[in-house]
């Protein structure tokens, strides 16, 4: 897994089998495919109930997601 830091581009993963069906989440929730700047490194047990490293991100619309890290891709 590739270290994330803060400033970095990163892009959250595809849609994959396991994950809840896009038509039954929010459109605002929906963060699958999405590119952001690294706003905060954190651990939370928002993932599986269980502490996980995690990053905040800020899109281009300016909507902030969090994600675990094992979710994301460096860009650069």
């Amino acid at each position: 897994m590739q270290e994330i830091k803060l400033g970095d581009i990163v892009r959250y993963r595809d849609w994959k089998e396991g994950d809840p069906d896009p038509n039954d989440v929010s459109e605002e929730a929906q963060a699958w495919g999405t590119t952001g700047l690294v706003i905060a490194l954190l651990r939370t047990t928002e993932f599986k109930g269980e502490m996980t490293p995690a990053a905040e991100y800020i899109d281009e619309n300016g909507d902030i997601h969090l994600a675990a890290v094992y979710d994301l891709e460096v860009i650069k």
